[in-house]
């Protein structure tokens, strides 16, 4: 899939029909696009290579393709991107992919959550730990220096389903004020490349 056929595809799916795609500019197509996946139809469309691509077999969507063909299969991806980015409800995601597009709606979450999970078993391939840490830029092999960077990140959530209606301290966010999860995130000063993550 080329860019911009992941981006009329993820635009169909939205709700975006053709007329309505053609009477804006492509910056504003651009901008529902990253309203409803988080990122640039460009991003996805690779990523979707590399689940075709993958020598990993527990990464790969071929079996999916086999079984669904590749352009619902593709819809199913996408909407698993949507997942990731939007956590819509059952009824909230049954109302934006209720379309007629041929995805039965009833089975979208089965689907996404079979395809997160083998885009989180590419992170073999996409997160590549460095051989040394030191500085690049430093003349002497025997110089090994960590320097990094970490802060927090708070990423809200709905708040957990509890037995007693008590609320849980750790899901708690005082920078949003309502539920959330804080992951620590470590990044290498010299790379600036994320080095560490702890949490929730």
């Amino acid at each position: 899939m080329t860019s911009e056929e992941t981006l009329a595809v993820g635009l169909e799916l939205a709700g975006f029909d053709e007329r309505r795609r053609k009477k804006v500019r492509i910056a504003k197509n651009l901008s529902r696009f990253h309203a409803h996946f988080g990122s640039g139809p460009r991003v996805y469309a690779t990523l979707w290579e590399m689940l075709h691509a993958t020598g990993n077999e527990t990464a790969s969507i071929m079996p999916f393709i086999l079984k669904l063909t590749a352009a619902t299969c593709f819809q199913y991806y996408l909407m698993a991107i949507h997942l990731l980015c939007c956590y819509p409800t059952e009824d909230q995601a049954e109302g934006v992919f209720a379309k007629p597009i041929g995805v039965c709606d009833k089975m979208w979450s089965h689907w996404s959550w079979k395809i997160i999970e083998l885009i989180h078993n590419l992170h073999t391939e996409v997160i590549l730990w460095p051989g040394n840490w030191g500085n690049p830029d430093s003349d002497s092999d025997d110089e090994t220096i960590f320097i990094i960077t970490v802060d927090g990140v708070h990423c809200e959530i709905e708040e957990p389903t509890l037995d007693s209606f008590s609320d849980i301290e750790k899901h708690y966010s005082h920078k949003f004020n309502e539920p959330a999860l804080d992951y620590e995130i470590g990044i290498s000063i010299f790379t600036q490349k994320c080095v560490w993550i702890n949490g929730p």
